[in-house]
């Protein structure tokens, strides 16, 4: 498992609006609807001056009336240090955390098959638009972004599989999407109707993504969840997924 691959699928399974790549990261502009797609990537190995960073990012987001957002990873190796000292540099200059993250992984090989027990449900594979639609619908999102979410969606090049769970009565009860680049497979925008959770919609979906990665030639796949979403991380541990490596957020509002 390669994690500049999985960084890679990641920026562009969902596309920032305007992006301004650095010598040390990449700013990300998307009008503010989530932190990843709003906030400075840090390259892995790249080199930099911490007061230099936090200058450039607090004005891109200041021009653009957001408050700066620097995504730290966690991981293994000789780069740790350096988020870390990255991370101290950030909290004392007044950034708090937001969103701990776990990236869980799952090698292709390995993976646990499971015969569905859901026996009234039907396999839609649609595109995008019609597919946010659903995701908006079961998220309960507000559709306020919605036309920013399609422009970012539009702009995603990677094979990408867009899957909708639909009950007997016609109803979507569950939906998310899966994105290709080389070996890696990213699962994204799982979501289920809240009276059909803790069903098994949700494993039969991402089974289902993973499948169609398996057929595509993925030969791992990766998800990213939020540390406090327990049954989300439940649900993908009893799948076989592991975490691979973590990321959160330091974000420091406008004054």
């Amino acid at each position: 498992m390669n994690l500049s691959e999985i960084e890679y699928v990641s920026r562009f399974a969902w596309p920032a609006l305007e992006e301004q790549e650095l010598s040390f990261g990449v700013l990300r502009y998307s009008a503010g609807v989530n932190r990843r797609s709003n906030s400075l990537n840090v390259f892995i190995d790249a080199n930099y001056d911490h007061e230099k960073l936090v200058e450039i990012t607090e004005l891109f987001f200041a021009q653009r009336h957001l408050p700066a957002i620097v995504r730290v990873l966690n991981i293994d190796g000789g780069s740790r240090a350096k988020f870390q000292t990255l991370d101290d540099y950030l909290a004392d200059n007044e950034y708090r955390v937001e969103a701990p993250t776990r990236v869980l992984s799952l090698d292709l090989r390995r993976i646990k098959r499971t015969r569905s027990k859901l026996t009234s449900i039907t396999w839609n594979s649609c595109e995008q638009n019609s597919w946010l639609r659903v995701w908006y619908k079961l998220s309960g999102f507000s559709h306020a972004q919605f036309e920013i979410h399609q422009e970012m969606l539009s702009k995603i090049r990677c094979a990408t599989n867009f899957l909708v769970l639909i009950n007997r009565s016609g109803d979507p009860v569950s939906c998310g999407m899966a994105a290709l680049s080389n070996s890696a497979l990213g699962i994204f925008g799982i979501a289920t109707h809240k009276d059909y959770r803790g069903r098994g919609y949700a494993a039969t979906l991402v089974q289902s993504l993973l499948q169609w990665g398996e057929v595509k030639g993925a030969r791992y796949a990766f998800l990213q969840v939020e540390a406090v979403n327990s049954a989300a991380l439940a649900l993908y541990h009893r799948l076989g997924f592991t975490e691979f490596y973590s990321y959160w957020y330091r974000v420091k509002e406008l004054h």
